[in-house]
């Protein structure tokens, strides 16, 4: 017998994130930037308990909260990093 196992390794967007803080929301947790190259690109954010809910068929096996400084440390993004099957 064969069993299928589906390997989820995938970036979501924090709520921690400056850009969800100070963009207006279009629905609970998406935002629409505007301006910049993605001007009216919807963006969904979530946090820890949403991502479980979301990912709650699948064992998690790995679940990281990443913050990353750039643009000379002027800038930040907040992603969680999950892994599941």
């Amino acid at each position: 017998m064969i069993s299928a196992a589906l390997h989820i390794e995938n970036a979501f967007q924090s709520k921690r994130s400056p850009s969800y803080v100070k963009e207006e929301e279009v629905e609970p947790g998406t935002i629409t930037k505007k301006d910049g190259p993605e001007t009216r690109i919807p963006h969904h954010f979530v946090d820890r308990n949403e991502l479980f809910e979301m990912l709650s068929g699948y064992r998690i096996l790995e679940l990281n909260h990443v913050e990353r400084e750039y643009d000379e440390l002027k800038s930040k993004s907040c992603h969680f990093i999950a892994i599941a099957l």
